[in-house]
């Protein structure tokens, strides 16, 4: 998978589809950040090293100490999940649920987007 290219597949999906969420997009080496109307941001990451390793962390803790992350982190604390290693922190680092990404990541960030909007909107 070439991640650049992925990442620009990203960034228009967040350009074209959610600009009342995104105030603006900041492409670094390593990931994508995408600052909010919140003043939270998301992390969009994929790993250059391990083939499929990902992370869209939505960090929260400036706003109401929340964090948000789907992942596939192979953690201990997941190994029960039937979605294992694909897993999904709600609120916390330590509320774990079932998360299972789409079949491409373009639908995947389409779904984290409409939580986040969803979410922003209770706010």
């Amino acid at each position: 998978m070439n991640i650049d290219a992925l990442y620009l597949r990203l960034v228009k999906v967040i350009k074209e589809e959610y600009p009342d969420v995104a105030l603006s997009i900041d492409l670094r080496d390593d990931r994508l950040r995408v600052y909010l109307v919140d003043n939270s941001f998301l992390d969009i990451w994929f790993s250059r090293r391990i083939p499929g390793k990902y992370s869209f962390h939505w960090e929260r803790r400036n706003v109401n100490g929340t964090v948000y992350r789907w992942d596939n982190a192979a953690h201990r604390s997941v190994t029960g999940i039937n979605t294992f290693p694909h897993h999904f922190h709600e609120s916390s680092q330590l509320n774990v649920k079932p998360f299972k990404p789409e079949s491409e990541w373009e639908d995947t960030l389409r779904d984290i987007l409409n939580f986040i909007r969803d979410k922003i909107k209770h706010y």
